[in-house]
């Protein structure tokens, strides 16, 4: 009898040794999991949303306004007795540096279109920016508020349609030159992978350049732009 419980209690033992053992290796397999998945593929905390090692991005501008400064001044667009359209549009693409840090490539534009009628005419003023430059993005909190920023090239495009009296004739300018772009924004996330934002973006722009044989120099293009974003990660 004392044979079989000290058999009983040996078997008791190793069992339990066995389950032990066993309880460390799923554990240290579960912390070698975590730490496998990039950092930047997971929330703070621990939450479904993924930003994965690329992203897209586009923007759309429903709002804004620009400034140009000549040698000889400056305006602002959108005059109150002008028919004054606006609108913009941005593309961006690139990687995942970490949660917080995305660095790409983006092009974006801003065009603004003044219409003023005068008798049996009228004459339409068209300027539109662009820009390409590289872009940082940062969010401070991983998710939600984020600020932006880059340095690049620049282009502006002027053109004139005048129409009535039997005249309909269209000319056109356009310069080069360098700016930057700042921009501030609140990223929602909608699903596993995908923001849906509101931001607004301001861009300085400057030139040296005269257009249509001017007097007066091109300066400075100053762009406030208000605008819904798309973000696929």
């Amino acid at each position: 009898m004392k044979s079989r419980c000290k058999i009983i209690s040996q078997l008791l033992i190793v069992l339990g040794l066995a389950s032990s053992t066993f309880a460390i290796a799923q554990t240290d397999s579960s912390t070698n999991t975590q730490e496998q998945v990039p950092t930047s593929k997971l929330r703070p905390d621990g939450g479904i949303h993924v930003r994965d090692n690329w992203y897209i991005e586009f923007a759309l501008y429903p709002a804004g306004d620009m400034k140009i400064t000549t040698s000889g001044g400056s305006e602002s667009t959108g005059l109150n007795d002008h028919r004054t359209s606006r609108f913009g549009a941005q593309f961006g693409a690139g990687a995942t540096v970490n949660s917080r840090l995305l660095f790409g490539g983006e092009i974006s534009s801003f065009v603004v279109a003044e219409e003023k009628k005068f008798g049996g005419g009228k004459i339409t003023g068209t300027v539109s920016v662009a820009n390409l430059m590289p872009m940082l993005t940062f969010f401070p909190m991983h998710e939600g508020l984020f600020l932006r920023g880059g340095v690049g090239l620049t282009n502006a495009k002027f053109e004139i349609k005048a129409s009535g009296f039997g005249v309909n004739a269209t000319t056109d300018d356009s310069i080069s030159g360098y700016g930057y772009l700042v921009g501030a924004g609140y990223a929602f996330w909608l699903g596993k992978g995908f923001n849906l934002s509101v931001k607004l973006d301001y861009n300085q722009q400057f030139y040296n350049d005269k257009i249509f044989s001017s007097d007066y120099k091109i300066k400075e293009i100053d762009v406030w732009m208000l605008g819904i974003g798309f973000h696929w990660y």
